[in-house]
């Protein structure tokens, strides 16, 4: 991918798993994974959304806020990914880019290293599943 397209999707990734207390989505790579997932496994029509919907995004933002993506604050990045997320779910586009980016961002992080051992719990053998399991306050969900 060009510069501009990276630039592009490590500013949408940082917005939609932020570091908190937890390490972000930038900590776990997720972007060079899911650029390197785009290119070498989906489907020609769905690297078209992508690399659409990374325009679209940059165009709104400077329609909007009169600015890139990458330098808008925090709120306004969170508002306008927002604004594409209620326009696919009202259009009922399960391919809508904002859909694919954030399941592709997700998927990366939590089966990333640093996702499973550091965000999650990660417990090799935890034992029966339980889907009802009860969690301490501040115990971390397991991530297998």
């Amino acid at each position: 991918m060009a510069a501009e397209a990276r630039g592009g999707i490590s500013s949408r990734c940082r917005t939609i798993i932020p570091k908190t207390d937890t390490p972000g989505a930038l900590d776990a790579g997720v972007p060079a994974w899911l650029e390197l997932l785009a290119q070498d496994c989906l489907p020609e029509a769905d690297r078209k959304i992508l690399r659409e919907g990374l325009g679209t995004v940059e165009a709104r933002s400077a329609a909007q806020f009169k600015r890139p993506f990458a330098r808008l604050t925090v709120p306004e990045r969170i508002q306008l990914l927002t604004a594409l997320e209620q326009e696919a779910k009202k259009a009922g586009d399960p391919k809508a880019f904002i859909r694919q980016f954030k399941d592709l961002t997700k998927f990366c992080f939590v089966n990333s290293e640093v996702g499973a051992t550091q965000a999650f719990e990660f417990n090799l053998i935890p034992g029966r599943w339980d889907p009802a399991a009860e969690l301490m306050p501040g115990q971390k969900a397991y991530s297998i």
